[in-house]
């Protein structure tokens, strides 16, 4: 039986010696896997963007030059070069971090880019030339699951920088996506922003003064702050303030010493934002916070106490209050800080001078030169709200206001 299944073995072509040899199959082409020039500078030019936000000034200089002379190179490069996906990939990724529009409107007219891209790219070229109309229309005709997933998180950046107007809530829901997409990137940095400014404009102050918060935390150094910082605070002096102190409270949740300064800083620019549109209450209690919350004798307790004393005068005794700030250690402040103390004994000076002080009603009253002061009628509590503007004669707030901004310019210009 053996020897029979030995001879079956040996007749199979294939155990035969004789059989014919099956031929191996063709390799298969090789993959290109390679970085292409354009590539490489691309991925650097983002990775300076990175930087800048650890505060690296040469960096960002850097990132202006190199903006310039890939913008060229690129602009230069032939039509072919955009039949390759990863370099049109790469092309547009230079428009969305910031570089010039002009190459990325060449590669369009070419007639070369892959069909799915087509109107991603038309969308990112409109908004980089500001044509914010012509953007959101073909931002309507993208697909984003069509697109590398490069391009996904600062597509839904720039489609909710021009959502935030008309439809907030989809706008919100972008930002986050981005920042769970892109952490600790550039693309997270800028979404923390917009996203920030969006809730100031819906008036959820608190929710917004806690992302703040946590972009401090994140961002201590990032030179985009002065920038923010100066529109955030107009947006929150323009808000309705229903509890000044959970806007402060927020900096318990910054751990680090740098966040939490810069969050003082803040703090202290919003008290001066706010007291000069008038609202006094709201200021005095955010500046009293802001002092609960810094070490005595640092900058910011130093302007929140400046700005206390400007609107305590305006509710108590303001001789009184005038004492407190020519006893001041003019040595403790710089030239900038020690103007600050000349405007506000100037606006006490004035209210000594020409008006009075009902901190009963909270009210004031204009003298006008009379022997009796011509009494405003009284605000009525039950109908205002506890942090809303105290009343005051147009010719005070005016004093108030133009004093304080001219002698709070050059703090203004501290971080430029």
């Amino acid at each position: 039986m053996i020897s029979g299944l030995l001879i079956i073995l040996i007749s199979l072509p294939w155990f035969s010696s004789d059989a014919e040899e099956v031929p191996e199959p063709a390799p298969e082409p090789k993959r290109e896997f390679r970085v292409s020039e354009i590539q490489r500078k691309v991925r650097e030019f983002r990775l300076l963007g990175d930087q800048f936000l650890s505060g690296d000034q040469d960096a960002y200089r850097k990132r202006q030059t190199v903006s310039k002379a890939l913008s060229e190179e690129l602009a230069g490069q032939p039509q072919e070069v955009w039949k390759r996906p990863p370099d049109v990939e790469a092309l547009m990724l230079f428009v969305l971090f910031g570089g010039r529009a002009e190459p990325l409107l060449k590669a369009i007219d070419s007639g070369n880019l892959p069909d799915p891209w087509k109107e991603a790219a038309r969308a990112i070229s409109a908004y980089a030339e500001r044509q914010l109309d012509l953007a959101r229309s073909h931002f309507k005709n993208i697909t984003m699951t069509d697109l590398p997933e490069s391009l996904r998180a600062p597509l839904k950046l720039v489609q909710g920088t021009l959502l935030a107007e008309t439809q907030p809530e989809e706008a919100k829901a972008l930002f986050e996506s981005v920042r769970l997409l892109e952490p600790g990137t550039a693309l997270e940095e800028a979404a923390m922003r917009q996203q920030a400014l969006l809730l100031l404009k819906q008036e959820k102050i608190k929710e917004a003064t806690l992302l703040i918060a946590n972009y401090t935390r994140r961002y201590p150094r990032s030179v985009y702050w002065q920038q923010f910082q100066a529109v955030a605070v107009q947006a929150l002096s323009e808000a309705p303030l229903g509890d000044e102190l959970a806007i402060v409270k927020a900096i318990d949740t910054i751990p680090t010493v740098s966040g939490a300064d810069r969050y003082r800083d803040f703090l202290a620019e919003a008290s001066r934002q706010i007291l000069e549109d008038g609202h006094f209450e709201s200021a005095r209690k955010i500046a009293e916070a802001t002092m609960a919350v810094s070490q005595s004798g640092s900058q910011a307790w130093h302007r929140a106490k400046l700005y206390s004393l400007v609107a305590k005068a305006l509710f108590e005794d303001p001789s009184s209050v005038r004492q407190e700030l020519v006893a001041l250690d003019r040595r403790s402040y710089r030239s900038d800080e020690q103007a600050l103390i000349e405007a506000a004994i100037k606006i006490i000076d004035r209210i000594i001078e020409g008006y009075t002080v009902e901190s009963d009603a909270m009210s004031l009253s204009h003298t006008e030169d009379k022997p009796k002061p011509q009494t405003e009628p009284p605000v009525e509590k039950k109908d205002k709200p506890e942090t809303a503007s105290v009343a005051l004669p147009p010719a005070l707030k005016d004093d108030i206001q133009k004093t304080l901004e001219t002698a709070s310019a050059r703090l203004a210009k501290k971080g430029d």
